[in-house]
């Protein structure tokens, strides 16, 4: 019995050592910060960004999604859904969609495909993720003016790398442990002047 006590309080402590251990040095995957240091922590990322904040003019639409504030993200994929009534006829069609990191009428466009009516889901390449974190901006051309979009949607997913929150021992368990420690030793001091 007398060694069960002191076995039992440094078990306690290993225990709460080990699981911050654990809680700091746990990661999934590799996944490089902005920094280009190695995240210990890297978590799934994925994100659903709606619109139908739509500016329709004749044979032109555009629109755009917010920016992702996440540090340290990386995108893995990402996929667009557009709502149109656009119906691309055959040979006289070219109801097209386009990203544009400039303004619209200026450079940066990346043709992303061509829009058949109904919902139009496209895969969009890796040259666009910086565009997509920063805010993506899109434009349509369509081949009449009552052509229009009126819905889209931005599925996006990736790792990112949330900032570590050791939680240290709090001082009150090290006071407790070094007073359940003495008076450990003064017990058995006093036990040892009873005999």
């Amino acid at each position: 019995m007398k060694l069960l006590t002191p076995i039992f309080a440094v078990t306690l402590l290993m225990f709460g050592f080990s699981s911050t251990a654990s809680a700091t040095f746990y990661h999934p995957k590799p996944h490089y910060c902005d920094n280009g240091q190695l995240c210990d922590n890297s978590q799934p990322f994925s994100t659903t960004l709606t619109t139908d904040d739509i500016e329709n003019n004749g044979k032109y639409a555009f629109w755009s999604f917010d920016s992702i504030d996440v540090a340290d993200l990386t995108i893995e994929s990402a996929t667009l859904t557009v709502k149109s009534n656009a119906d691309n006829f055959f040979i006289f069609g070219w109801d097209k969609i386009f990203a544009y990191t400039d303004t619209w009428y200026g450079t940066g466009f990346e043709h992303i495909g061509w829009l058949d009516g109904g919902y139009d889901v496209f895969s969009l390449s890796s040259s666009l993720f910086d565009e997509i974190i920063d805010g993506l901006s899109l434009k349509a051309l369509f081949t009449d003016s009552s052509e229009d979009v009126y819905w889209s949607k931005l599925d996006v997913s990736g790792v990112y790398c949330p900032p570590i929150s050791e939680v240290p021992l709090p001082a009150a368990v090290w006071l407790f442990g070094s007073g359940l420690m003495g008076f450990m030793a003064v017990r058995r001091k006093a036990k040892a002047q009873q005999a």
